[in-house]
């Protein structure tokens, strides 16, 4: 049987080697067991930073649900929100088929002071 070449044997072989160590080195990574806590999870706010108001909240979800930016949403888009389609014809309050973002904040503000 003939030998390699010797550059053969001095390219490739650190080249296997290195792969072989980025995937011990991948797999050991992926068991590791350190939990996650929720505080980990979360990002860190500035000191004196406020968080956001319901009014706020509701109007990021209303922007969430408007997928065609159009300023309304359709019944399409509130596949998305169960809740809004099972009340739809209580929220779209000028009954045109669709819900404004005032239609919204409406709904959402009385949802929360029933709570």
């Amino acid at each position: 049987m003939r030998q390699p070449r010797l550059w053969v044997r001095y390219a490739v072989a650190p080249a296997l080697l290195g792969a072989a160590s980025l995937c011990a080195g991948l797999s050991a990574q992926a068991q590791s067991t350190t939990p996650v806590t929720p505080a980990a999870t979360q990002p860190a706010q500035a000191p004196g930073a406020t968080a956001p108001r319901a009014g706020e909240d509701d109007a990021a979800e209303f922007a969430k649900l408007d997928k065609n930016h159009d300023g309304f949403v359709g019944k399409t888009e509130a596949i998305l929100e169960p809740r809004l389609l099972a009340e739809w014809t209580k929220v779209d309050t000028n009954k045109d088929g669709k819900v404004s973002k005032d239609e919204f904040l409406t709904f959402e503000r009385a949802r929360h002071t029933k709570k």
